[in-house]
């Protein structure tokens, strides 16, 4: 029986918002967008995984870019706000139904503690859960985020179904019992819902 479903975030409630987020920077910093790329890839995981908070994240973006200005301690959540961050209505309706049902909802995203703060302001009220990478210290796919998900959902494995828009994520729920759903823009999550125990529901 199913009793929880994880959603990721960007992908599949929202676009992802990486792409124009370094757009921002961009035009922001005034520095070239491939560089600015280049040098997140090495310090993403560490901010993704609290490791950095943004004020330490900045302070090696400016050594990596050799950039010499002040960059406002926000500037990772206003370079956020700036995409369109209104989780998808149609799938807001189907975590209503969920939870009007007794199904557990949570969140389970990649994601730096400016924006978590963010999200779990707005959008808390709408899921159980909100389980976010910077928090956990650990990122997707690794299997430590899915069993703590797990653990503080108080369910099994086999009784949750993680929605993800990337395969290696749906790859590594499913190794440890979680049942998976590759999300796409194609993607009719109440049919694929209706493929587990689910269907009364809908």
């Amino acid at each position: 029986m199913i009793r929880a479903i994880i959603f990721d975030i960007g992908g599949v409630l929202i676009e992802d918002p990486k792409e124009k987020m370094y757009d921002f920077f961009s035009d922001q910093l005034h520095v070239d967008r491939e560089k600015f790329s280049q040098a997140n890839l090495a310090l993403e995981p560490m901010h993704q995984k609290g490791e950095l908070s943004e004020t330490e994240y900045w302070e090696k973006m400016k050594q990596s870019l050799s950039y010499t200005k002040t960059i406002d301690s926000s500037l990772w959540l206003e370079a956020f706000l700036s995409t369109n961050t209104e989780f998808n209505p149609r799938i807001m309706q189907v975590v209503k139904r969920l939870k009007k049902h007794g199904i557990a909802t949570a969140l389970l995203s990649n994601t730096e503690q400016p924006i978590a703060d963010f999200l779990r302001k707005e959008y808390g009220h709408e899921f159980v859960f909100c389980i976010f990478s910077c928090e956990q210290h650990a990122v997707k796919p690794d299997r430590k985020i899915y069993l703590d998900a797990i653990e503080m959902m108080h369910i099994h494995p086999e009784e949750a179904i993680m929605i993800d828009d990337k395969e290696e994520n749906i790859q590594a729920a499913e190794q440890i019992g979680v049942k998976g759903i590759l999300f796409t823009p194609k993607t009719n999550l109440v049919a694929e819902l209706k493929k587990y125990d689910t269907p009364l529901i809908f």
